[in-house]
């Protein structure tokens, strides 16, 4: 279930299909941008992500996207599994002989690295030639931000999820609360295609966890990880296009 059709609005002015950084009151680490480089001067990294020419065409061509209400779940899957990245590979997951959906009330895919997060929210719609499906990109994740702050002025700072420093909600972020994409916030961190400069950590995650606060990780936050980072408060979110 795909719950948000951002539209293309650069005819009227109000968005643009961009990546921006987020700065609010309140909030410790403060982004700044320089050109394509968002820097987040807590810990010294910078972000950067071409534009995908795919993304750009089909929004430019159909006048927008969409973006999962909630993050991707997993069904199908076999519970005896070792959820523990011993190895560190990149292609690991916690799970095996699962399939993705964007449903609500199902089991989060957690225990997912960066790469194998790409491949799946990839294959969710591979035989589906009218869509093209994507793991999200820094560009879907600040334009959709930017097009809640029309409904909500602070929300990249005070998001709205219910499992935000918390007990990790299994069954998804919204299942419980408000079931809509306005609650990007919390629960598990979600990973997109975005690059940060740390030669360890290249990896970014957004949306902060239910180990954090909003104050401190908004949605708007921007994370870094390893290429084999795997854990409990670790996700997705994916992303939808029609094709070309």
């Amino acid at each position: 279930m795909y719950g948000c059709h951002v539209p293309k609005t650069e005819q009227d002015g109000s968005i643009k299909y961009d990546r921006y950084a987020f700065s609010r009151e309140g909030w410790t680490y403060a982004q700044t941008k320089t050109g394509e480089e968002i820097n987040v001067p807590a810990f010294g990294y910078f972000f950067t992500e071409a534009m995908p020419s795919i993304e750009i065409n089909s929004i430019k061509k159909y006048g927008g996207f969409y973006i999962g209400r909630y993050e991707v779940g997993i069904v199908d899957y076999d519970t005896n599994v070792i959820t523990s990245n011993t190895n560190n590979e990149t292609e690991w997951t916690g799970y095996s002989n699962g399939k993705a959906v964007v449903q609500k009330d199902k089991q989060v895919w957690n225990y997912i690295t960066r790469d194998k997060a790409k491949k799946v929210a990839e294959g969710m719609y591979a035989n589906n030639n009218a869509v093209i499906s994507r793991l999200c990109s820094s560009y879907a994740w600040d334009t959709t931000l930017k097009f809640i702050e029309t409904k909500n002025a602070e929300y990249a700072t005070n998001s709205e999820g219910d499992n935000y420093s918390g007990s990790l909600n299994h069954t998804g972020v919204g299942s419980t609360a408000r079931n809509n994409i306005y609650d990007m916030g919390g629960n598990v961190w979600e990973w997109t295609t975005e690059v940060c400069s740390g030669q360890v950590y290249p990896c970014t995650g957004r949306g902060g966890s239910y180990n954090y606060t909003a104050s401190g990780d908004p949605a708007g936050y921007r994370g870094a990880d390893s290429t084999y980072d795997a854990y409990d408060y670790v996700g997705t979110r994916s992303t939808l296009f029609v094709g070309l």
